[in-house]
């Protein structure tokens, strides 16, 4: 009867053993279900911020471009006119700067000339010079 008593002991040890490693192993798997349902979580999070931000970043480069060209916000007419005067005096400046200066005049007129020492040692005295012909 004693060892009988003993093989029950061993067996109820045994039973309490195996349900509080049970016990752990199911709070070790909740726990690990728990963390890797917040990383997964984070993922998506990340995922769904990081979206919006190239959609909203390819919607206001679009919007830029539609307002560059005139879509959206065509320009107002006075602002077509000042344009217009702009372009007018670049053309002018542009032609203005075709005629080369120099010695500090402009070519294409008549330049006066003061008195100088050749290398000869021969002094020539002032004179105006006029625009070469082509």
């Amino acid at each position: 009867m004693k060892l009988l008593n003993t093989m029950n002991e061993a067996i109820a040890a045994r039973k309490a053993k195996m349900i509080s490693t049970t016990a752990d192993t199911s709070r070790k798997v909740i726990s690990t279900t728990a963390s890797a349902a917040k990383h997964v979580a984070y993922r998506i999070r990340r995922f769904v911020i990081r979206t919006l931000l190239v959609v909203g970043t390819i919607i206001l480069v679009a919007f830029a471009m539609l307002i560059t060209i005139g879509i959206v916000f065509p320009p107002s007419p006075a602002s077509i006119a000042r344009m217009e005067d702009a372009r007018a005096d670049r053309a002018e400046r542009r032609e203005d700067t075709k005629r080369v200066r120099v010695g500090g005049h402009k070519r294409g007129g008549a330049v006066q000339v003061d008195g100088y020492w050749g290398k000869d040692g021969t002094y020539v005295k002032p004179y105006t010079r006029s625009a070469p012909t082509n």
